[in-house]
């Protein structure tokens, strides 16, 4: 049985995505219910007519920000739920289960053996290496470690740390003639990282070159991240670290990751679950030669939700132009504009709660408020919004490229079918995948020129550091100097120092950290630097 939803809205989503030419990320697996006997729905973006293809989905697992396997061609494969891999019809492939890693494995064998996972977006993603041969890569979760009887592994300043992933996890999958996936028993669950890492908060960015993919595992309570360098061939060819934020994984935080369409910028967003704490917003720059990430941006803000069964939650997502992020809580919808000196003090309301209701419960007692929670920038460039209750309604923003109440946001744009079984009313549709970047396009860039060492030929030399106010330079001839506070904003800018003892008189700037970003135009090479003033 197959439901289609017709209408303006999904004629002019499908019109971009038939010059496409990889359909890699064209389903979206959602689940009715608990997951434990209720079946599913494939949400189909066709490149090939204009509707939605909703096709029901037996299966035996809950989802949430499911990431799937597809064909070029848009043909679904597979998808996995954090704890099996399963074929493109819902049975699980050849020893595709039990492929978890941790607390998360055992716990949820012993408790929910039909299957159920907690898995959210930003877990794991899907690696095509060749039309037969795919990497899935996770994280060993450790979310629900705070339950009584399991031992907790971190703390932070006391409080035990439940939101993190004990490493970083390779399982390869190998397409069959029929169709179906198998797993080769040797090459499942393969350590790439053995290390404490921030859940929830894996990135899959593509090199410059257009074919090789970087992948970005931040630490967690260190200012640390690790970035994995996978060649086409399917070899990893090298794990690096280097100091990321300072906004590391805490304990009692959500985290949620944004990539812009041309990887030159990464995104994200930390909900705080604490009532006194802020959320936070970083944005940085990325190397797509190098791996490497600045942070340009690193601001707070406080949402107070007011609509029933809303804690505090959220996403994020750019635009495609680069220019804008999406922030989604709850009752309200944002759009920051990072042209703006301010972004978030500036942000601007594009979309609120309009107040409905769904009934949605088997009971038909149940009333869920229509409010928004996860978003997924779609081939189209259009951003999808989902509900942070089991609500089965979907938004859009139109024109998200365009500034202001014009990017029209249209609330409850399309309301998904509901099961046929009586006890299944519900939709899994509070998260959305984040899927890697399969159609992401190669830079006209030459990577030759850069490096991830010491990336100036003569690095600058700052004294003294720490400093009361002013502080001397050499070492810096003809390099621009861009100076940042710690929130990321930019404080001064030099172009092209003259001197080779340059002072730089900084009687005027507050005590603090501050970051001094050398950059050499004509190379394109960089260097950022920590300075402290007391």
């Amino acid at each position: 049985m197959k439901f289609r939803i017709y209408g303006t809205l999904i004629f002019f989503f499908f019109l971009s995505l038939k010059s496409q030419a990889q359909h890699f990320d064209a389903h979206i697996i959602q689940k009715f219910d608990n997951g434990l006997t209720c079946q599913g729905i494939d949400i189909y973006f066709n490149p090939d007519s204009e509707d939605i293809e909703i096709t029901p989905l037996s299966m035996n697992a809950s989802t949430q920000g499911t990431p799937t396997l597809s064909t070029e061609n848009g043909e679904l494969l597979g998808f996995s739920t954090g704890l099996q891999i399963y074929n493109g019809n819902g049975v699980v492939a050849e020893n595709g289960e039990n492929i978890a890693v941790g607390i998360q494995q055992e716990l949820f064998i012993e408790y929910w053996p039909e299957g159920f996972s907690p898995l959210v977006k930003g877990t794991s993603g899907f690696i095509p290496i060749t039309d037969s041969l795919f990497y899935y890569f996770h994280l060993g979760s450790q979310m629900w470690a705070n339950l009584e009887g399991w031992e907790i592994d971190l703390e932070d300043n006391g409080v035990p740390v439940t939101g993190y992933s004990n490493g970083f996890y390779l399982s390869e999958i190998e397409l069959r003639p029929d169709g179906g996936l198998y797993l080769p028993p040797d090459k499942q669950k393969q350590l790439i990282v053995d290390d404490f890492l921030v859940h929830n908060n894996l990135n899959f960015i593509k090199h410059a070159n257009g074919e090789d993919w970087w992948i970005h595992v931040p630490k967690i309570l260190t200012d640390e991240a690790y970035v994995l360098l996978l060649k086409s061939d399917g070899s990893i060819e090298e794990i690096k670290t280097y100091d990321y934020s300072d906004q590391n994984g805490r304990s009692n935080e959500y985290r949620h990751v944004a990539v812009s369409k041309d990887g030159t910028r990464t995104a994200r967003l930390i909900v705080r679950l604490d009532s006194d704490e802020m959320n936070f917003v970083e944005v940085f720059d990325f190397d797509r030669c190098t791996g490497l990430t600045e942070r340009i941006l690193s601001d707070s803000l406080s949402i107070n939700n007011t609509a029933p069964s809303v804690s505090n939650i959220g996403d994020i997502e750019f635009s495609a132009n680069n220019r804008f992020l999406y922030l989604a809580f709850g009752t309200v919808l944002y759009q920051v504009d990072l042209d703006k000196n301010d972004p978030i003090a500036e942000r601007e309301t594009v979309g609120t709660w309009d107040g409905s209701y769904a009934e949605i419960a088997a009971n038909g007692e149940s009333i869920l408020p229509s409010i928004f929670n996860s978003m997924l920038r779609l081939p189209n460039d259009k951003i999808m919004l989902t509900e942070v209750t089991r609500s089965p309604y979907i938004h859009f923003i139109e024109n998200p490229d365009v500034e202001g109440v014009a990017c029209n946001f249209v609330h409850k744009a399309i309301t998904l079918p509901e099961t046929p079984q009586d006890s299944c009313t519900t939709l899994e549709t509070n998260e959305l995948p984040d899927f890697p970047p399969y159609r992401m396009a190669a830079l006209e860039q030459d990577c030759s020129t850069v490096t991830t060492e010491s990336v100036l030929e003569a690095e600058p030399l700052i004294f003294p550091n720490p400093t009361t106010g002013s502080f001397k330079i050499n070492n810096a001839v003809g390099l621009n100097l861009t100076i940042k506070n710690a929130e990321g904003k930019t404080k001064y800018f030099v172009s092209e120092i003259g001197d080779s003892n340059y002072i730089f008189n900084g009687s005027d700037l507050p005590p603090g950290f501050y970051f001094l970003h050398f950059s050499d135009k004509k190379s394109g090479r960089f260097l950022t630097r920590k300075l402290v003033i007391l």
